[in-house]
């Protein structure tokens, strides 16, 4: 089982229409200076921010800052919410992890308001590669399942967000090795792909890592092969320094030493290149155990490097923040689920009660119905003191309904006042006999 978790690095511009569609940055930045407003301005500098994500997130995060400033300026919260993106993903594949699910949870709950599925999607997958990235594949799997149902009812760039999931979700199974599911849905992923799609090396790695892991090592390494290939074109140099340790690993297992040496000082010196501190941390471990026979301060350099990158990664401050975000969200989501249920009670008790302030006007017709006929008086009687029981407990629920919250302080101010609401209905009560007397009773009387 591998310890760290490929890094997805998701879509943050969903909400812009070109952002992956224009691949060249000059592109944009004549886009950028030919911008007329801001709007213009906000989706070039995203795409921008986009394209640097996997080639240089330092930039990545500098121009998704400039798109975000302007983005508050036009008060337009889905251009905020993607720039918000754009900011936590630069910041997740550097791994800052506890800034990036502090500000993607802050976007879920942005998300949440407006109601726009493929937003809350988008952030949902977010989170869940915080914690792919910290080993918490349980977690991983359960936001990325949700960002899956959500999905379905999104209808905005579904194809892109399905993408993403399906790849994530087969990352995170392969983590846990249940890899039957893991190549269900990698193989969901890869056919969504297109042939120059910048995730596409991601998912082949995933695939050649499945394949791996069932054994296939020669079948493994094709994937491999063209993982390399499709992330070089791509400039994913987060998945390239993975594919590189992937095959130094294969090669490692199948006895190939020269190649284990070539292809992990490949990956230490692309992860390098990004500051992938995951990738960086388990190849200079690999390294030091490499040259610990045959080159001693070689050892001892990528030891000392290891240890300083592990430090780094698994800090015990940073795993107590990444805990206390995660309690906290978990609070939120409990109170909204509680607050659902609040609302679904309070719909089914005003169904109710108009069912019911329905059926007493219905029940009031059929006794006037009755009366007309040559019923028993028994029968009369009856159907007039029902109605008259149904008209006051009606009354009295509704005015419940306004009273509940006063009931909670104490049984004696409860009985005062329904003692209150009695006393206040009597006349009513005496005038609706009267009515009831002369419409139903008496009119079956006379007609007799």
């Amino acid at each position: 089982m591998k310890i760290f978790s490929l890094t997805i690095t998701f879509l943050c511009y969903t909400y812009f229409s070109f952002a992956q569609d224009v691949k060249k940055n000059d592109s944009l930045l004549k886009v950028l200076a030919a911008a007329k407003n801001d709007t213009e301005k906000i989706n070039a500098l995203s795409g921008i921010s986009y394209n640097y994500l996997n080639s240089n997130p330092d930039s990545s995060a500098w121009y998704a800052q400039q798109a975000l400033t302007l983005a508050k300026k036009t008060n337009d919260e889905k251009a905020i919410i993607g720039c918000m993106n754009g900011i936590g993903n630069a910041l997740s594949v550097t791994g800052n992890v506890t800034a990036s699910l502090q500000i993607y949870l802050e976007v879920l709950e942005r998300s949440e308001k407006l109601k726009y599925d493929s937003l809350i999607s988008v952030a949902l997958n977010n989170i869940a590669t915080v914690y792919g990235e910290q080993g918490d594949y349980k977690q991983a799997i359960s936001y990325n399942l949700r960002s899956l149902s959500i999905n379905g009812e999104a209808k905005h760039n579904t194809r892109d967000i399905k993408l993403i999931t399906f790849m994530n979700l087969g990352s995170n199974y392969e983590a846990t090795n249940q890899l039957d599911s893991a190549l269900h849905y990698t193989n969901k992923a890869y056919l969504l792909a297109r042939k120059n799609d910048p995730l596409l090396g991601s998912i082949l790695l995933t695939m050649g890592i499945i394949q791996s892991g069932l054994g296939h090592d020669e079948i493994a390494l094709l994937y491999y092969r063209k993982a390399v290939a499709a992330n070089q074109f791509a400039e994913n140099y987060f998945s390239l320094s993975e594919t590189y340790y992937f095959m130094a690993e294969l090669f490692k297992r199948t006895g190939h030493p020269d190649s284990v040496a070539v292809y992990i000082k490949k990956s230490y010196q692309t992860a390098l290149k990004v500051s992938y501190k995951s990738v960086m941390f388990e190849a200079s471990t690999l390294l030091a155990a490499f040259f610990e026979k045959s080159n001693c301060d070689s050892s001892m350099k990528y030891s000392k490097l290891s240890i300083a990158l592990k430090d780094s990664l698994f800090d015990e401050e940073k795993i107590k923040q990444l805990q206390s975000l995660t309690i906290n969200e978990q609070l939120r989501q409990s109170k909204i689920a509680e607050e659902k249920e609040l609302a679904a009670k309070e719909s089914n008790k005003n169904l109710q009660m108009a069912g019911i302030g329905g059926f007493i006007p219905l029940f009031f017709s059929i006794s006037l119905l009755f009366s007309k006929k040559r019923v028993n008086r028994k029968i009369i009687d009856a159907l007039g003191l029902l109605l008259l029981l149904f008209f006051f407990q009606f009354i009295s629920l509704i005015i419940d309904q306004f009273l509940d919250p006063l009931y909670n302080y104490s049984t004696l101010l409860k009985f005062s006042l329904k003692v209150g609401t009695a006393v206040l209905l009597i006349p009513v009560k005496k005038m609706s006999e009267r009515l009831v007397n002369e419409k139903i009773v008496l009119k079956t009387e006379v007609s007799r």
